[in-house]
């Protein structure tokens, strides 16, 4: 490298274990490596159990519905808590008993039921705060 040239790097984060297709990790390797080579430059290794306890003891995640039916997802480990996209309701509804995910989940009518009475109750909350506007 000629001198007064900078040394270009880039972050890495890398699972390593017995396979690299197998789920799961024994361990990751995190460090720097030069963005030209891809040689690694610096590197340690963290065994997975410990890397897995503190990503998830801090993961929070959290739902929100807008008064209009929109529902988001934000999560604690997205830098400054970014949100997911926001979803209606009834598509939200309407991907849940499509019959590839019915069968996918395994769900049955008892499942469908407890759904069924949950967005009854839901529809009764959203009729009495109309009718608290006057609104019917």
């Amino acid at each position: 490298m000629p001198a007064g040239s900078v040394l270009a790097v880039e972050p890495f984060v890398e699972r390593i274990g017995p396979a690299q297709d197998a789920i799961g990790a024994s361990a990751y390797r995190f460090g720097y490596r030069t963005e030209a080579t891809r040689d690694v430059f610096s590197a340690i290794e963290i065994p997975a159990e410990i890397v897995e306890e503190a990503v998830t003891s801090k993961l929070s995640i959290s739902a929100t519905m807008s008064p209009t039916g929109e529902i988001s997802a934000t999560s604690s480990a997205c830098a400054a808590g970014i949100a997911s996209p926001l979803i209606p309701v009834d598509v939200l509804v309407a991907q849940v008993v499509a019959p590839d995910n019915l069968r996918l989940e395994e769900a049955g009518a008892d499942e469908l039921r407890t759904l069924l009475v949950r967005l009854e109750r839901s529809i009764t909350c959203v009729k009495d705060a109309l009718a608290r506007y006057g609104v019917r």
